[in-house]
């Protein structure tokens, strides 16, 4: 038979260890909660990750087309300025041959 004072020991230590059960159980909840929260921060920032990657893409992409276009009508207006230089070079052509002529006429 147990002593009163060992009893009330083991009394003492029951209420001891209920108190840490409790108190291990709230840090478990606490830790829980702690993690849900982490993984809903960690898919928010995934989130905003491939949105910000997605506008990126968007951008090169827009920006690629407006380079190539601004290729190509840089290459057009090239175009255009050489087919003008030739219609100038050859009217001189024209202009100095009619020249020559009429000296010859007026001789």
């Amino acid at each position: 038979k147990q002593s009163a004072a060992a009893v009330h020991a083991e009394k003492r230590l029951n209420g001891s260890l209920a108190t840490e059960r409790k108190s291990v159980d709230e840090l478990r909840g606490e830790l829980s909660a702690e993690k849900k929260e982490a993984r809903n921060a960690e898919g928010d920032l995934e989130a905003k990750l491939a949105a910000e990657r997605k506008q990126a893409s968007d951008t090169e992409g827009k920006l690629r087309n407006d380079l190539k276009t601004e290729v190509q009508d840089s290459r057009h207006e090239e175009a255009k300025l050489k087919a003008a230089a030739q219609q100038r070079a050859e009217l001189a052509k024209q202009s100095a041959a009619a020249v020559q002529a009429e000296k010859r006429l007026n001789g």
